[in-house]
């Protein structure tokens, strides 16, 4: 079996689960602190369709995107809790 799709194969889990994270996170903590979860679901909404820049820049650039918009979240959130 080829390395690289062993690779992706878990990138694309991890990239889910986490947005699937950030997403709930926001969801769950809604009704606690609204600023804190509006930030989680819009971050968690770029966070998925950054990967639509996989199609034109390749999968270097969403993982450059993925890690800004992943550094950005918690520092957001660190400030707001």
């Amino acid at each position: 079996m080829n390395i690289k799709y062993i690779h992706l194969g878990f990138a694309t889990i991890f990239f889910l689960s986490y947005t699937g994270f950030i997403f709930w996170w926001g969801v769950l903590n809604i009704k606690y602190n609204l600023k804190t979860a509006i930030i989680s679901i819009i971050t968690a909404i770029l966070i998925f369709l950054s990967s639509l820049s996989t199609i034109k820049f390749g999968y270097g650039m969403f993982e450059l995107t993925f890690i800004g918009l992943i550094i950005y979240w918690n520092l957001k959130i660190s400030k707001n809790s």
